[in-house]
Formats: C-alpha cells, sequence, structure tokens
C-alpha cells in the first residue's frame, strides 16, 4: 500500500491558501491472486511515488511533477491527481508561471469528478480550484492594466534635397573665331576700301583743281577726272558696304555662338570645317 507522506503546511508564496503535502495514493484494491507482473507494477508505482515526495519536500517540484505524472501512469489512483495539482501549485510560487496554476486547476477538477463518480471524499479540492482560480484572475487584470507603450509611427524621412545639376558652359566654339575673324576682316577692308577711295577721290580733285589753274580744263579732260573722281567714290562706298556686311554677319556669329554656349552641352553639337567650308551641327 502507498503510504500517507507529509502533512498540510502553511503556504510561503504569493498564494493564499496553504499547500498541503503529497498525499497517500490509494491504491486500487487487489484482487485475491496478483500476478508477479502486476506485482512489479506496484512496486515501481510505490518507488516512484516515494521519488516524488522526497523532491517535493525538497522544494524540488519539477522533478516532483515528473515522478507523480509517471507513478499515476502506472497506478491510475485519483490521489496522485490531487498530489500534481499540489506541486504544480508550490511550482507557480517559485516562477509565478500562471500556466502552473491553470494545470493545477485542471488536475484539481478531474480529482473532483472521479472521486464525486464514485462517491469518494474530495477533501479541499473545491476550496483549491476557487482559490486558484481567484489567483489567475487577479493577475490577468494586474497585467491588463498595466499600460502599454503607444505605438508611435516613425517620422517619414526627409526628402532627399535634390542635387541641382551643375551647367557646364560651353568653351568658346569655332562659330566664335570666325564671327570674330569675319567682324575684324570686315572692318579692317571696309575701312581700307574707304580710305583709299577717299584719298584717292581727294587727290583727284586737287590735282584737277591745280592742272585748271594753269591751263583751262577742256571738256575730254574734266570728264575724264569726273569719272577717276567717281570711280575713287564708288570705291570708298563700296568699302562702306563691305565693311558693314562683314561686321554684321560677324556679330551675327558671335550671337549665336553665344547663346549656343549658354545651353548645357551635348555630344554632337559643335562646329566643324569640312572640305566644302565650315558646317555647324545643331
Amino acid at each position: 500500500m502507498l503510504r500517507v507522506h507529509g502533512s498540510r503546511a502553511s503556504s510561503f508564496g504569493v498564494l493564499l491558501w496553504a499547500l498541503a503535502g503529497p498525499v497517500a495514493a490509494q491504491a486500487q484494491t487487489p484482487a485475491e491472486s496478483v500476478s508477479a507482473a502486476e506485482g512489479d507494477v506496484q512496486a515501481d508505482g510505490q518507488r516512484l511515488f516515494d521519488e516524488a515526495s522526497a523532491a517535493y519536500n525538497l522544494g524540488k517540484f519539477a522533478d516532483a511533477i515528473a515522478k507523480f505524472e509517471a507513478a499515476y501512469a502506472l497506478l491510475k489512483a485519483p490521489s496522485l491527481l490531487y498530489n500534481l495539482g499540489q506541486a504544480h501549485a508550490k511550482a507557480y510560487e517559485i516562477d509565478q508561471d500562471l500556466a502552473h496554476l491553470r494545470q493545477a486547476r485542471v488536475l484539481f477538477t478531474n480529482f473532483i469528478k472521479i472521486r464525486e463518480s464514485t462517491g469518494e471524499a474530495i477533501g479541499d479540492a473545491k476550496e483549491r480550484v476557487a482559490e486558484i482560480e481567484a489567483e489567475i484572475a487577479a493577475k490577468e487584470q494586474a497585467a491588463a492594466a498595466v499600460p502599454r507603450p503607444a505605438l508611435v509611427a516613425p517620422a517619414p524621412a526627409p526628402a532627399p534635397t535634390p542635387t541641382p545639376t551643375p551647367t557646364r558652359r560651353r568653351p568658346p566654339g569655332a562659330l566664335t573665331y570666325a564671327g570674330a575673324g569675319v567682324l575684324v576682316g570686315g572692318l579692317l577692308a571696309g575701312a581700307g576700301l574707304a580710305a583709299t577711295g577717299f584719298v584717292s577721290r581727294g587727290r583727284l580733285v586737287d590735282q584737277a583743281a591745280a592742272e585748271g589753274t594753269l591751263v583751262p580744263l577742256s571738256s575730254v579732260r574734266a570728264d575724264e577726272y569726273a569719272a577717276h573722281e567717281g570711280q575713287a567714290a564708288a570705291m570708298a562706298y563700296a568699302g562702306i558696304g563691305v565693311g558693314a556686311a562683314l561686321v554684321v554677319t560677324g556679330a551675327a556669329l558671335l550671337i549665336v555662338d553665344h547663346v549656343r554656349r549658354g545651353k548645357p552641352a551635348a555630344a554632337g553639337k559643335r562646329a566643324r570645317f569640312t572640305g566644302a567650308g565650315m558646317a555647324v551641327n545643331f
């Protein structure tokens, strides 16, 4: 027979009740003839019960739970369910894990059902269940009352500041050099032709006047001087016109290249010289 192990002791944990030591498992009434195998099962069950009781008294509740479970697997004694419930309740006093209390509630409840179905006494099992449920409710209520940190949405990352693309101004192109050349050439050519024409005409006028003071000029001679003076004047005016045209052309080339240089440089847009002259790629 399994013997009663230990007596009820006062609780030192957070629970308000006193958990008793393991009670003796009630072995089933043996038949008049017990086989050798059944005797071995009873012996193993008793040994496991004794080991579980020793672990319980030493406060090694995890070991006690394992031993009580192994003993129940062999003996199927309802009192072992009560012992398991007590071991789980004691384990809760140490680690405050509500899983132990929930398991103890199940074990005590099953113990009550089995004993009541057979008409046997259940002791204080119902009081234990009530106290465990009260403790679980208090713990769950306290956990629910703890304010949880508010979930704050992370601030959006600042939009990256666009880096302005540096505008690379084009270096002076062929149009600039061509325009400058045409402009300077027009000034020189126009000034040269105009100066030559006006100087020549002035000399002819002076020569005709000097010659007329000595001998009156015949009509033929006067016409000759007039013709030469007209040619000189025409050359002077032609020089002015050609020079002005070249200056305007050169200035236009300079303006065009200046405008193009203000735009971002792009490949393939440059002036080039060909065998037929200057060509500009746009």
